[in-house]
């Protein structure tokens, strides 16, 4: 997913806040949802390659799939791409707790 992408497929309203930080374009969002307190999109190369959100009720999980790791823990979501090199170290911790 492009920036653009991003924002029309997270249609909550909310406020948006672009920053960038090293090598990666991060969207912020901060709204009114009743699931989802905040969330931050990192954009790596154009492509969206992180998810981080603060959700409302989640029960604790990990999903492990050939491109992507998702782990919710204490009502926090982080969803990474694995074939990121700028998040390699992070997938690695997350695979191994």
């Amino acid at each position: 997913m492009s920036a653009r992408q991003v924002r029309e497929f997270f249609q909550p309203q909310g406020r948006w806040s672009t920053t960038t930080e090293h090598d990666l374009l991060v969207l912020g969002w901060t709204g009114d949802d009743p699931r989802v307190n905040t969330a931050r999109f990192e954009l790596h190369e154009g492509l969206l390659v992180a998810v981080r959100a603060e959700l409302a009720d989640a029960s604790d999980a990990k999903v492990v799939a050939p491109d992507v790791v998702r782990v919710v823990r204490d009502g926090t979501l982080t969803m990474i791409a694995r074939g990121c090199p700028l998040h390699a170290d992070e997938v690695a911790r997350l695979l191994r707790d």
